[in-house]
């Protein structure tokens, strides 16, 4: 019944719930190990992690092949005089932001764009993957 079939901090929640079950059967931890602990022990990302994670990955790769055109033209990566900021130039994305703000373009640009400038120059996605992770597991709310 919502009026966007966007993805919910609701759904979120609930995917998180059934992670931690899994987590609790995987580590032995008593019921009242709090999510955290759970993903200490276990060496795992949260749902939000995970999916800033994949996102982060699927931006990179549409940046790096260009591919496909329809989504590398909708990340505006800016021009010579697109504002710069400490961590290089700025993805945007147009579009009313009642619609995008639960979508991929609009989270991949804001996730990228917070990423330092080391990690976006990574050389190659498996050197990307393993600079993200790190970033993610310390710069990511483990719940949204």
């Amino acid at each position: 019944n919502r009026r966007f079939s966007a993805f919910s901090k609701n759904d979120c929640h609930r995917l998180q719930v059934l992670q931690n079950k899994v987590l609790r059967l995987k580590t032995g931890l008593p019921m009242d190990t709090p999510t955290k602990c759970l993903l200490e022990k276990s060496k795992d990302m949260s749902v939000h992690q995970t999916i800033a994670y994949h996102t982060l990955l699927n931006v990179y790769k549409i940046l790096k092949n260009s591919k496909p055109t329809y989504l590398f033209e909708r990340l505006d990566k800016g021009n010579e005089n697109t504002r710069q900021n400490r961590n290089g130039p700025k993805l945007t994305i147009d579009g009313d932001l009642t619609v995008t703000r639960g979508g991929f373009m609009y989270r991949g640009s804001k996730l990228y764009n917070m990423l330092p400038e080391e990690t976006k120059l990574a050389p190659t996605y498996k050197a990307f993957k393993v600079k993200v992770k790190s970033w993610i597991k310390n710069r990511i709310a483990v719940k949204p």
